[in-house]
């Protein structure tokens, strides 16, 4: 888990970093109040770089509400939950099978929450998916775990093909993700 929240990736990381950015807004405003201080006996360009210093300091504040107001599916997948309810409900005799894209998501909460869940990974592919199926007949419960899938189509064919198998399935949705526990008893 990443404690500072720069520089994960690159030359200058981790705490480094973290001590690095104070001296560089320092340099920038020391470097701001000199420019201001030269055009201070001209008033219109006084007034166009407190503008610009405003709007330069307020861009990183907007952009961060727009993208918290304006975030889709796709980016939040609810999956802790989910996770957590298969580990509590898991028996011996049961099987979970993980869409490809979310098994970055599962490995990273079994980790953080000391879980070991056995597990096999599906493609998009449907038919395949179908096939793998068929292969947990030995299965007394099968738990189907996907987020950051495909189109709305893909959802739904998904449900299709799980209420196909056992029509007394369970279908819990999040947002963007989605569980589906089957039956072979």
């Amino acid at each position: 888990m990443r404690v500072y929240p720069f520089g994960h990736d690159g030359i200058i990381g981790g705490r480094l970093s973290l001590y690095m950015s104070s001296m560089f807004f320092l340099i920038c405003a020391l470097g701001g109040g000199y420019i201001y201080a030269r055009i201070k006996h001209i008033r219109i360009y006084r007034i166009l770089s407190t503008l610009c210093l405003i709007i330069i300091f307020l861009l990183p504040m907007l952009y961060r509400h727009i993208r918290v107001m304006s975030a889709n599916t796709h980016h939040i997948q609810q999956t802790h939950t989910f996770i957590k309810q298969i580990a509590t409900q898991l028996n011996p005799k049961a099987c979970v099978l993980v869409y490809k894209a979310s098994e970055r998501a599962f490995g990273y909460y079994t980790q953080l929450d000391n879980l070991t869940i056995p597990h096999a990974v599906f493609d998009s592919d449907l038919i395949s998916f179908q096939q793998l199926l068929q292969n947990t007949s030995n299965c007394e419960t099968v738990w189907i775990l996907a987020s950051h899938f495909p189109k709305e189509p893909w959802e739904n064919q998904l449900k299709d093909l799980a209420l196909n198998i056992d029509e007394k399935a369970t279908i819990y949705t999040d947002t963007g993700s989605i569980l589906i526990v089957l039956s072979h008893k």
